[in-house]
Parts: C-alpha cells; sequence; structure tokens
C-alpha cells in the first residue's frame, strides 16, 4: 500500500515518474495549450475585465498565457496524472 510505497525510494521514485508521465499524457491529449480546461480555470483565477490575454482566450483567440497560470495548470495535470496512475495501478491488480 502507501506505507510500503514510502519506505522503498526506489518504488516512490517510478510512482512519482509514472504520474508525471501520465499527467503529461493528459496535457498532450486534451490539446496541450488549447485544451479545454485552461480558459474555465484561468476565469476562476483572473479577471477578465484586467487580464487581456483572457479576453482574447474567452473570444475564441489563441492569446499568451502568464506564467503562473501556467504553473498552477501544471500542478493540476500532475494531480490528474497522480490519479489516473493509482486508477490504473489499481485496475491492474
Amino acid at each position: 500500500g502507501l506505507q510500503q510505497m514510502l519506505d522503498n525510494p526506489k518504488t516512490f521514485g517510478l510512482t512519482v515518474s509514472g504520474a508525471t508521465m501520465w499527467g503529461l499524457a493528459l496535457w498532450l491529449v486534451t490539446g496541450s495549450r488549447s485544451n479545454p480546461l485552461f480558459t474555465p480555470v484561468a476565469n476562476v483565477l483572473f479577471n477578465e475585465k484586467e487580464e487581456e490575454w483572457l479576453q482574447d482566450r474567452n473570444d475564441g483567440y489563441f492569446g499568451d498565457l502568464p506564467l503562473s497560470l501556467m504553473i498552477i495548470l501544471s500542478a493540476l495535470f500532475v494531480c490528474l496524472g497522480v490519479l489516473l496512475d493509482r486508477v490504473v495501478y489499481f485496475l491492474a491488480e
């Protein structure tokens, strides 16, 4: 279980790398920077009236994204990768 994974650093490293790979795969499959999660997450975190790039995204244009949003979405996709990694792990057993 979880304690066994934490006791063995090699297994923990494989789990982290596996979850990261699943997160990266989800990122690429959903369209990387044009994926459907970008605009809703950006609308929750940023004010459209103050951010020109967000106005562009909401109008359907492809605007440059701020680094802070990229970091937040990277963390989100790593969390989704962890979830998918665990689902695949438990289904394989």
